[in-house]
């Protein structure tokens, strides 16, 4: 550390006559206000906008010297227990934005005279400051080889990492921000980016850290160089338009000259569908912020920044700092102390500033926060560093760690401000209504801003208020009279693409819509004839609750037709679907679901028809008494249809179906899109999709077998109304169906949406009309027939059995006579004719007639009574 003498003539420090030995530090406050005249604002304006950020420093320095708690709480236990002994003393020099002065003002402050006479002390100096990067790197080389350690609150170049050895500051550098901003366009859904930056080492390097996220986060960016004293608005311009990007990150000092260049190229505002974020402009959102109206640059201006983002820090207000700067504001003895620390002395624009200065109202700004923060970090690690050299008092400051009034204050091993501790937000700004009138000389545009989003880290982002994109004027573009339009539909990354999205036709949907229409309205048509006309013999013995099974399996079937439709995409392609993602997945799932328990359903009414038909022809030839009900034969659909309920839940929960477009073929477009692709259904996993619907298909293949089997069994069974050989036309066309329309799908693949669906939908169909019309036209052709009458029979009635072995029209045998019976619905009896045996179903039985002229209650429906042989 260099050592000086005692401060000079100007200087007030309380350190500059400290006694020999005891320990001190000289804060020499470099943080820059102004840079001259600019568009005829004087030197004391400029140094009023940021007076209370210098202020700041001064006031930690303050309460440092004074062990003052009432911003910091625990700070006068640490300093006494630390450093009881510790002096600190302040001096502000202006660098005026500069380079040359900031080495100036730094060689000046080394080599006054500051070693008393009297005394002979010695003293250690720290630098604070300066706000821009390009400042603070030749400044920090300089200071490093001066063995001082210098603290930064603004300057957040990424080159400053490797520049300066002793360098710190208590804000991120570049790759903070770059991180914030690069995770909102990621939740934005943002996925190509065009970066435009200034052509020095702050922007270089920022726009490094932009690539480097941008590469982790799957963002495509298109890096522009931005020579902002050179003029080379057009350069930047053409390569933005030609790159076709809608978002723009810009990291400029100098942006308005580019802003208007763009608003007359529409490639900025409402008529241009991009929207721009601009780092590190948080003054764009203070309300005092304007632009007067008499300007025609101000305009184009106002409405290049309408309806633009902003990506700064965030510090929440810190109530105990913000207001002892304002009780700094309003006390003038402080202030004047604080005006005795600014040597002027080589500065004579500034000295003549300053004389009778008042000081304006106190106005908040984050660096003011960082700038205390800075200087208590520094006054911390000094009382805790016991050497003068500037290695040990920058270790010391990386291993500081405090809660300051910007948050939690940490370092990383080269200086930074840990990222995670600091927080960054999105601000939207907008024009204020109503536009002012132009043609009066005081009229001005004003400005609102909200705050939309708040980041904290690369994926902790809260959404505080949502953020309103400039929309297109509704008249010229460069006319004063145009209304401003908003939206909140953020516009699309890229231009829309012009691409074959294969979609289904209205011909193909129609067709399709039609035949799944036809097969509902015959099924429920059957269903409700079949409710309706349940007492008549032709209903009644084929067992209706296995008719209405068979309707709703194929009602089912057809609804599959609705959803299969929309696995194609949407008509609006991408953009639409994107916003129907949901209910296209569900589309996709929702088809297997009504595909698969349709068909089950279907199939297992079959079977179980023909093999109550089986079982009781069976039982008949052996001469045994046998009885099958309705919940005997319902074991098939019970069976199937559980373990195809399981095996699609499973589907459902560990790798359902979701929609997605499959690009066709290799022709992309100049954003590297694909120009044509189809929609379809995949899995998430392709294997574990494969481990449920295999077995699902093999259980459904084994129960059409048994189902084939069985009414191929039952074909010539002579049955009332022939339905043994209706069933087996029924099973037989079924499987026909299944094994031409099968292959002819299995190779179409999906590729071809409409060939695909028209295929599929015919095919679905198809099998449904198999089931239904062979089982139905019969019926209703035969609905009126009666049942016949004047046949033997073998029953049970009531709880008595009756049995005749031979019961003959012609029969003498009074015990046995035809006339002591009577004909009753439900019964089911083995019939011998001719030689020839056949099976009553559920025709008609006979019961002994009572004397009393007493009829028994009729068997439940399907109820199979004491089956005997006997001629009629």
């Amino acid at each position: 550390m260099v050592y000086q003498g005692s401060h000079d003539d100007h200087s007030t420090s309380p350190a500059a006559n400290a006694s020999f030995g005891r320990p001190a530090l000289h804060l020499l406050n470099l943080v820059g206000t102004t840079n001259g005249v600019v568009e005829g604002t004087t030197r004391r304006r400029l140094f009023e906008r940021l007076i209370y950020s210098i202020a700041s420093p001064f006031l930690a320095y303050k309460h440092l010297q004074e062990r003052n708690g009432s911003v910091l709480n625990n700070l006068p236990a640490l300093l006494l227990e630390a450093c009881p002994d510790m002096e600190w003393s302040f001096e502000w020099r202006d660098t005026r934005f500069s380079e040359s002065v900031a080495l100036q003002q730094l060689i000046q402050a080394t080599s006054s005279s500051t070693t008393s006479s009297s005394s002979g002390s010695k003293r250690r100096m720290a630098v604070v400051g300066d706000f821009p990067s390009r400042v603070t790197i030749p400044l920090s080389i300089v200071s490093s080889a001066l063995d001082m350690v210098q603290i930064s609150g603004s300057a957040s170049s990424a080159q400053l990492d490797y520049t300066s050895p002793f360098f710190a500051r208590t804000i991120p550098n570049d790759s903070g921000q770059a991180q914030a901003a690069i995770a909102y366009f990621q939740q934005s859904k943002v996925t190509h980016l065009v970066h435009i930056f200034v052509k020095d080492p702050y922007g270089i390097h920022m726009n490094v850290a932009v690539q480097n996220l941008c590469r982790q986060a799957g963002i495509r960016l298109r890096s522009i160089p931005y020579h902002d004293e050179h003029g080379d608005e057009d350069a930047v311009l053409n390569d933005l338009e030609q790159s076709g990007y809608r978002y723009v990150y810009a990291t400029l000092f100098h942006e308005e000259d580019l802003m208007v260049a763009a608003w007359d190229r529409q490639l900025i505002g409402g008529d241009s569908g991009r929207v721009w974020f601009l780092s590190e402009k948080l003054w764009l959102t203070n309300p005092t912020y304007s632009l007067s109206a008499s300007s025609k640059r101000n305009y184009k201006l106002a409405r290049a920044i309408h309806g633009i983002g902003l990506v700064n820090l965030h510090f929440p207000s810190h109530e105990r700092l913000d207001q002892a700067l304002k009780d700094f504001a309003n006390n003038t003895a402080l202030q004047q102390e604080f005006l005795a620390t600014i040597n002027s002395h080589d500065d004579p624009e500034l000295a003549e500033a300053l004389v009778n200065y008042t000081f304006p109202p106190f106005h908040h700004h984050w660096n003011q926060y960082l700038y205390w923060d800075a200087v208590m970090a520094l006054g911390i690690a000094s009382c805790r560093s016991n050497t003068t050299t500037g290695a040990v008092l920058h270790q010391q400051l990386l291993d500081t760690q405090f809660m300051g009034a910007s948050g939690p204050v940490s370092f990383d091993a080269f200086g930074n401000r840990r990222i995670d501790t600091v927080q960054y937000r999105i601000d939207n700004i907008l024009l204020r209504h109503p536009l002012p009138d132009n043609s009066t000389t005081d009229a001005v545009y004003k400005f609102q801003s909200h705050l939309t989003n708040v980041v904290y880290g690369p994926t902790n982002i809260s959404n505080i208020t949502p953020f309103v994109f400039a929309a297109a004027v509704a008249t010229d573009h460069n006319s004063s009279s145009s209304l401003l339009t908003t939206t909140m539909i953020p516009p699309l990354p890229l231009p829309p693409l012009d691409a074959e999205w294969n979609v289904l036709p209205a011909a193909a949907k129609g067709a399709g819509y039609g035949l799944g229409i036809v097969v509902l309205l015959m099924s429920l048509g059957f269903m409700g004839w079949t409710l309706t006309k349940r007492t008549i013999a032709v209903i009644s013995l084929s067992q209706p609750i296995f008719l209405v099974q068979l309707c709703v399996g194929t009602t089912l079937m057809a609804l599959a037709v609705f959803p299969m439709s929309l696995q194609s995409g949407l008509d609006g392609g991408p953009a639409q679907e994107k916003d129907y993602q949901q209910w296209l997945n569900a589309a996709c799932m929702s088809t297997l679901w009504l595909l698969f328990l349709g068909f089950v359903i279907a199939t297992s009414a079959l079977m179980s028809k023909s093999w109550r038909l089986n079982r009781i022809l069976n039982s008949g030839m052996a001469m045994r008494r046998i009885q099958v009900q309705a919940q005997d034969a319902i074991w098939p659909f019970c069976v199937f249809m559980t373990i195809n309920v399981t095996l699609l839940l499973g589907m459902t929960v560990v790798s359902p179906l979701r929609f997605e477009r499959v690009p066709i073929g290799s022709h992309k477009d100049a954003f590297d899109r694909h120009v044509e692709s189809y929609g379809t259904c995949v899995a998430q996993d392709r294997s574990k999709l494969y481990g449920f619907l295999i077995p699902m298909l093999l259980v459904d293949l084994c129960g059409l077998i048994a189902a084939t089997y069985q009414s191929f069994r039952a074909r010539n069974l002579p049955t009332m109304y022939s339905e043994s050989s209706y069933l087996a036309v029924s099973m037989i066309s079924l499987v026909e169906t299944l094994a031409i329309g099968g292959p002819i799908l299995f190779a179409l693949d999906g590729t071809n949406p409409t060939a695909f669906y028209v295929a599929s939908t015919t095919v679905l169909c198809i099998t449904c009309f198999t089931i239904l019309l062979p089982v139905f036209l019969p019926k209703f052709w035969m609905r009126n027939m009666a049942a016949p009458r004047g046949m033997g029979a073998s029953f049970v009635a009531s709880s008595r059995r009756f049995s005749c072995p031979a019961i003959n029209t012609h029969s003498k045998d009074s015990s046995c006579r035809l006339d002591d019976y009577e004909l009753r619905p439900g019964m089911l009896a083995i019939v011998r004719r001719d030689n020839r045996t056949t099976m009553e179903t559920s025709s008609m039985g006979f019961s002994k007639r009572s004397s009393r002229r007493f009829r028994p209650p009729p068997q439940p429906l399907g109820e199979v009574n004491e089956l005997r042989e006997f001629e009629a």
